[in-house]
């Protein structure tokens, strides 16, 4: 070749040396290799089971689905490490009570309620809880309160977006919204529940529950039972209520959403009482969990009378928590109605304005509120005569340390203020049917 030698090219060997001599990936230490060994490392961790997974292995019964299991696992993995502490009080409020009032009101001492520290993670959250509820002191009242359907804009902070993405595109999102319910869930049916019969304290099913119509004729109708306090077998007591009546939007959004087509929807509570000593309140919501732990322990709860208390038990908080519950409710049904005669009123000018059929269906997608409402107080005042009847059934065997003010009273006043409320809804109920007639009539007209 003219002009050209061939000293001029690399030889083979020299070429190959050159090669050996780059740098390559896994001889670079920059951010790349630190974040893919960060990345290794937080996916190993991520398999490795914690002692909640292990004991939930262990503990697993033979009738347990265990794919369903293994699906659980394979979420629950997605959100241990992640920080926990928010959806957890969002989740679940324990207080344990102590017997303090063998001494003056001044000296009393109560345990603090569980309280997750900032920045802590799932894993860790529900190990804390679990040492709590494994421990069990034959003087006090352990409470566990529940939302069994916690904040939804929490639970879609608990993930990250591509978690989102893969588990809406595979169609298991609301399973993995799921998992911080079903991890408490679990992990109370293995420390408390278990092997009582009173069924899942968390169940999602729980919010779609509609109690059917029952014929009682007076001369068969059975008379109520005490509710016993102390019964090894354990009790539920079951509430229901409204909270938010339906906001008319116009005909449109009525038209669309034609909420009147399905059963309303309901606020609840669900009361397990496990044994003298430990107690489950199941909320429909985080809202309601976190209302009860601020109203339980505040200051309104106690008497002006605190000078002649009798000796502390545990039954004694199991009553005013019950009751805590009762005072929920009553303020929400309250609501209610201010807010369905709001409505009412609203509706009346609008609907002599513009008649129309969408009107109609918004009132009686009202009216099925109301009346979902009335049968809720209506057994709320059977469950209070139950539990009342009950008070008085165990203050034969020991006094109740009743807080200051009289447990009687107490009961007297919550009743009261349900009788009260159900003759509302009634009058609320007789307001609707003559909106109705109203706008039908209108819409009749040319």
């Amino acid at each position: 070749m003219d002009g050209v030698s061939l000293r001029d090219y690399p030889s083979h060997a020299s070429a190959q040396s050159s090669l050996l001599r780059q740098p390559t990936l896994e001889s670079q230490r920059g951010p790349v290799r630190s974040s893919l060994r960060s990345f290794l490392r937080l996916f190993s961790a991520s398999r490795d089971p914690d002692p909640f997974e292990e004991e939930t292995k262990q503990k697993a019964n033979v009738q347990d689905n265990k794919e369903d299991l293994s699906h659980f696992f394979s979420d629950y993995r997605l959100l241990k490490w992640r920080s926990g502490a928010k959806i957890s009080e969002c989740l679940v409020w324990y207080k344990s009570f102590a017997p303090n009032t063998t001494r003056t009101p001044a000296e009393w001492f109560e345990p603090k309620a569980l309280k997750f520290a900032a920045g802590t993670t799932f894993s860790v959250c529900i190990q804390e809880l679990a040492a709590v509820l494994k421990y069990d002191p034959s003087d006090h009242l352990q409470l566990c309160a529940a939302a069994a359907e916690p904040d939804d804009k929490i639970l879609s902070q608990l993930f990250s977006f591509s978690q989102k993405l893969f588990a809406s595109v595979e169609r298991r999102l609301d399973r993995l919204y799921d998992v911080p319910r079903r991890s408490l869930a679990i992990l109370l049916n293995q420390e408390w529940i278990f092997p009582l019969n009173l069924g899942d304290p968390m169940s999602r099913e729980r919010g779609l529950e509609r109690k059917t119509w029952e014929l009682n004729v007076p001369s068969l109708k059975p008379a109520p039972n005490v509710l016993d306090f102390c019964d090894p077998s354990g009790a539920r007591l079951a509430l229901t209520w409204q909270f938010q009546a339906p906001k008319y939007q116009g005909d449109f959004p009525v038209y669309i959403w034609q909420e009147y087509r399905d059963p309303p929807k309901f606020e609840y509570a669900d009361i397990f009482l496990l044994s003298p000593q430990r107690v489950i309140i199941s909320f429909k919501s985080s809202r309601l969990l976190q209302s009860f732990a601020s109203l339980r322990l505040d200051q309104s709860m106690l008497g002006s009378d605190l000078s002649s208390l009798h000796p502390w038990s545990p039954t004694s908080e199991v009553l005013l928590s019950i009751l805590t519950v009762y005072r929920q409710m009553i303020e929400d049904i309250g609501l209610f109605i201010q807010g369905s005669m709001q409505a009412i009123n609203a509706m009346r000018f609008v609907g002599r304005r513009d008649p129309s059929a969408s009107k109609l269906r918004y009132l009686a997608h009202l009216d099925d509120c109301r009346l979902l409402a009335v049968q809720g107080s209506s057994d709320g005042l059977s469950l209070l005569a139950r539990i009342s009847a009950g008070m008085h059934k165990f203050q034969h065997t020991q006094p109740l340390w009743d807080a200051g003010r009289p447990f009687d009273e107490r009961f007297e006043t919550t009743k009261r203020d349900l009788i009260y409320l159900n003759e509302e809804l009634k009058h609320t109920g007789e307001r609707i049917k003559e909106l109705q007639a109203m706008v039908q009539t209108s819409h009749l007209l040319p």
